[in-house]
Formats: structure tokens, sequence, C-alpha cells
């Protein structure tokens, strides 16, 4: 089963269950026109036999002739039955029993439609949450969708690598940065993967700053120590720990490059050219240092 018709499965038990709210207010309404109907025929009973009552008390007493007891017998029976076809032929109620079902279907049908229609054409929040979070997963989302995930997401680290990639394909490099750190800060796996850690150093030295290459060399150098084989890694090694003037590191990390490219690699004489360089600033730095150790 979807997604899609589990939510909207959702939503119909929801309507049942406002329906089952609203159902007995408007049949109790209903029942209530029946309610008044007996009770009035109650209390026109009662009136009624208050007065054949009154009536038979004067007669008992001689206060009425047997003539005119007979005839005001006569006119309450008569009253009584115009009262009692009158409640029965009533037009209100009438018009209650009739209007009252009528109205009761009419609000079940327009509660229904309007609310699935309201929510296949506007959208469930739910939905649409869903289907942010597995574009997510899937690695598919966008930046808007990512920075509205992490919002309440704040710690998966995972969101704000595949952010601070949306970042990089745009050249956005400062908050790209910014999010390669946070995704390490929020997950230790995140933080320990060397591929994340190239990718945070590339960021921080594409900014062309003293301060990202010295962000990136450490970076680097434990990225190298995971993964040796990486020769992407050991390439941007070297120009961080040259641009940071670790002149025997960035020899080190040169010479593997060069080792491991082809030779007639239009590439492999600028490759070189640098190797010679850097190779003649180590070769200093360890002079320099060997002197230092023999002097007096």
């Amino acid at each position: 089963m979807s997604s899609e018709l589990t939510l909207y499965l959702i939503m119909g038990v929801m309507v049942v269950v406002a329906l089952a709210f609203i159902l007995p207010t408007l049949l109790s309404s209903h029942e209530a026109h029946h309610d008044n109907d007996d009770q009035h025929q109650r209390y026109l009973k009662q009136a009624l036999a208050s007065e054949r009552q009154a009536l038979d008390d004067d007669y008992a007493r001689g206060h009425l002739s047997k003539a005119t007891y007979e005839s005001m017998v006569e006119d309450l029976a008569r009253r009584a039955l115009e009262e009692t076809q009158f409640v029965k032929n009533s037009p209100l109620l009438k018009e209650a029993n009739r209007v009252s079902p009528i109205l009761v279907a009419g609000l079940v049908a327009l509660t229904i439609t309007v609310s699935f229609g309201l929510y296949a054409l506007v959208g469930a929040p739910e939905l649409e949450r869903l289907n942010q979070d597995q574009s997510v997963i899937r690695g598919t989302a966008s930046a808007p969708v990512l920075r509205e995930y992490l919002a309440t997401n704040q710690k998966d680290g995972r969101a704000w690598i595949l952010l601070a990639r949306r970042y990089v394909e745009s050249e956005d490099w400062a908050n790209a940065a910014d999010a390669y750190r946070k995704g390490r800060a929020a997950m230790t796996k995140v933080k320990e993967d060397p591929t994340v850690m190239l990718e945070l150093a590339a960021t921080v030295m594409q900014q062309g700053t003293l301060e990202g290459f010295q962000e990136a060399y450490p970076l680097l150098q434990e990225a190298q120590r995971l993964q040796p084989e990486n020769l992407k890694i050991t390439e941007l090694l070297a120009l961080a720990a040259a641009a940071t003037e670790h002149w025997a590191e960035a020899q080190t990390a040169m010479e593997t490059v060069l080792t491991n490219m082809d030779s007639s690699s239009p590439d492999y004489l600028q490759h070189f050219e640098n190797y010679q360089m850097v190779k003649r600033l180590a070769d200093m730095e360890r002079a320099q240092k060997a002197a230092e150790k023999t002097a007096p």
C-alpha cells in the first residue's frame, strides 16, 4: 500500500470520527420534534381531562342543568378532537420530519466531499513532509528542501553533507564549508568518513585563503591515513602541505602523485616542475634543521 493511499485512509477514518460527533446532534434535534409533539399531546389530554372533571363536579352539585351539561361535554369532545388533529397535521412538524433526513444526508455528503476535495487540491502536510524526507534519504533533495528538513533534524549529519554538496554545485563555498562542518559535528560516522574530509578540504581550499589551507591540511592528513591509495587525497595534501610550508610532507606527497601519473600526460610536466621547487625548499629546510642541531 502506498504512503499516499495510507494517508487518505487515515483521513477517511478521521472524517468518520468527526461525523460520529455531528450526527447524534442532528438526529437528536430531529427526535426533539417528536418529543415535543408527544409532550404537547399529554398536556392537552391533561387539560381536557381537568375541564371534564370540573364539568362533572358542577353537574353533580346541581350548578348545571342536564341539557347545558351535555352540550358542554359535547363541545369539549369536539375541541379535544380538533386540538389533536391540529397537532398531528402541524405544518412545522411535517416540515421537520421531511427536512431533517435530507439535511443530515446533505451535511454528511458535504463534509466528505469538502474534506477529500481540499485534501486532494491543497495536499496533505504529512504527505508533503513524507515526500521531502524520502527525497533526503534518496539523496535527491534540493537545497531549499534540505534546509527545511534540517530545521527540525539538525542531528542528521548525512543531510548536512547533502546540503553542502548542493552548495558546492552552485559554487557557494562558504555555506558549503559551514554545512560540511555541521555534518561532521552532528554524527561521528560522518566525521570519520575520509570522503567527507576530502570534500571539506577541497571546499575550504577553493576559497584560496591561508586559513582555508590550514584547515584542510590536518583533514587531508587524516584522510590519507584512512585511504592511502586515494591519489586525489594525496594530491590535495601536497597542495595544502606546500601552502602551509610543510615542505617535506609536500615533497613526499608529490612523489607519490608523480609515480602514479602517466609521464606523457599534459599535466605531468607541471607537476614535475612543482615537485622540483618543493624538493629544493624541503632540502633547504632539512639543511637548516641539521645546521641548528650541530650548532654549538
